[in-house]
């Protein structure tokens, strides 16, 4: 499983991903380190635990560079399908400027 890292101002995860598709692009990350668990998040016998968000990817191109955008819509994935959770939306960005001529 690949790696990941994850902080913000309020948590610190770490652990593995998976992208699967059910339909639609899913994210699901199992987390092994953390600071704190999302509510209505089951811990596993280990102590891990794993949530899963919908994942939208965008960008948008200028003459002064790029812009990246992964949005990660939280989601609970069940025998029925995916279901919207509450929770934060995640939206991650990377600005790529241009090459100066």
């Amino acid at each position: 499983r690949p790696f990941f890292r994850l902080r913000t101002t309020e948590r610190d995860w770490s652990g593995g991903y998976n992208l699967v598709d059910l339909g639609e692009p899913i994210l699901e990350i199992k987390v092994v380190e953390y600071n704190t668990v999302p509510e209505g998040v089951e811990l596993r016998e280990d102590n891990s635990f794993s949530v899963h968000y919908r994942v939208e990817y965008s960008e948008q191109r200028s003459e002064g560079g790029q812009i990246r955008q992964l949005r990660l819509e939280p989601v609970r994935v069940t025998v029925d399908g995916v279901e919207q959770r509450s929770g934060e939306t995640l939206v991650l960005e990377q600005v790529l400027e241009a090459d100066a001529p």
